[in-house]
C-alpha cells in the first residue's frame, strides 16, 4: 500500500503543563537536536494564548481523500489545553485494506486574527521521533476548523 502524508490528531494529558517543560525538536535525518525548530517551538510556547488553548482543547476529526492513490485518511487528533496532543490516523486503500497510525507529542499556537492561528506540533510515532512541523488554520465556528491546507476538522468531543 502506498503511503500518504500523515495528518495529526493526538490525545494525551500530562501532569505538568508542557509550557513548563523543555521540548526539543529532532532532525529526522540526523537524529540530532534541531536548534532552529526547537527555538521556534519555545518561542511559540511563550506566546501561547490561553483562550486559543481552550478553544483548541478537545478531540477533532477529519477525512482526507487522495484521488491520486485511492486512499482515504481518517484522522482523530486531541489537543489538551496544557499543550499535549495525541492522534490516531486510519489510512485505507481502495481495496479496503487499512493501516492505523498513532502518536503523541506537544503543540503550541498563537492567534493571527479573525479566528486564524498558526502553530507548531512536535510528534513522536512509529516513523517520527520528536519531529516538529508547522500548521495553521481558522475557526469557522467553535466546532469547525479549516486547516491551512483547506481541509475541515470537526470537533467530536
Amino acid at each position: 500500500m502506498k503511503r500518504i502524508f500523515l495528518t495529526l490528531i493526538p490525545v494525551v494529558a500530562l501532569a505538568t503543563p508542557l509550557a513548563a517543560q523543555s521540548v526539543f525538536c529532532l532532525d529526522r535525518q540526523s537524529g540530532q537536536i534541531d536548534q532552529a525548530a526547537s527555538q521556534a517551538f519555545a518561542d511559540m510556547q511563550s506566546r501561547m494564548d490561553p483562550q486559543l488553548a481552550q478553544a483548541m482543547a478537545g478531540t477533532w476529526y477529519s477525512e482526507t481523500n487522495s484521488p491520486q492513490t485511492g486512499q482515504i485518511s481518517r484522522l482523530q487528533i486531541s489537543y489538551s489545553a496544557n499543550g499535549a496532543l495525541s492522534y490516531q490516523n486510519q489510512v485505507c486503500d481502495s481495496s479496503g485494506a487499512c493501516n492505523t497510525y498513532q502518536g503523541q507529542g506537544a503543540w503550541a499556537a498563537m492567534q493571527t486574527g479573525n479566528g486564524a492561528f498558526t502553530g507548531i506540533s512536535m510528534i513522536s510515532d512509529q516513523g517520527r521521533n520528536q519531529e516538529c512541523t508547522g500548521f495553521s488554520g481558522q475557526f469557522l465556528d467553535q466546532n469547525t476548523i479549516r486547516s491551512g491546507a483547506g481541509g475541515i476538522m470537526q470537533r467530536v468531543q
